[in-house]
C-alpha cells in the first residue's frame, strides 16, 4: 500500500522512519541531504509517500507529471525497488497523473528502470566549477 502525502503534522515522525536510508544515499553525488529533504518536506515543495513494508518516495507534482526525487528501499535490494515503482506507478495512475520521471546518478537504475517500464528521454550533463 502507498500512503497520501504525509501530513505536515506527521513529517517529523516519517522524517525519523527515513532519515537513515536518506543518510545512506547521500553517498552518491546529486542526491539531496537529509536536512534539504527534510526542508522541502516540511515547507510543502515535495511530498512523501510510504510504501509500506517496502520503502518511501519523495516527489514533487506538476500537472500531469509525477517526479521522483528519492526513492528507496528498507532492504536495500534491487527486487525491492522494482516493487516500490510498480505500486507507486498504480497509486500514480489513480491520481489521474500520467507520467512518472526521476533522474539519477546511480548506474543500477539505468537498468531497472527500463525493466519497470522506463525509457529515456533526455541526457543530464553537469560541470562543476570551482
Amino acid at each position: 500500500m502507498v500512503t497520501d502525502p504525509v501530513s505536515s503534522s506527521d513529517i517529523d515522525h516519517a522524517f525519523e522512519l527515513i532519515e537513515p536510508y536518506l543518510a545512506r544515499l547521500t553517498s552518491w553525488e546529486g542526491t539531496l541531504e537529509p536536512l534539504e529533504v527534510y526542508r522541502i518536506l516540511e515547507n510543502g515543495s515535495a511530498t512523501l509517500h510510504l510504501i509500506t513494508g517496502v520503502g518511501f518516495m519523495v516527489c514533487q507534482w506538476a500537472p500531469g507529471v509525477c517526479h521522483v526525487l528519492i526513492a528507496a528501499s528498507y532492504n536495500l535490494k534491487v527486487d525491492s525497488l522494482a516493487k516500490s515503482v510498480d505500486l507507486f506507478s498504480e497509486y500514480v495512475r489513480k491520481t489521474g497523473t500520467q507520467k512518472i520521471t526521476f533522474t539519477s546518478p546511480r548506474p543500477a537504475w539505468s537498468k531497472l528502470s527500463a525493466e519497470c517500464g522506463f525509457k529515456v528521454e533526455s541526457v543530464n550533463y553537469s560541470k562543476v566549477l570551482l
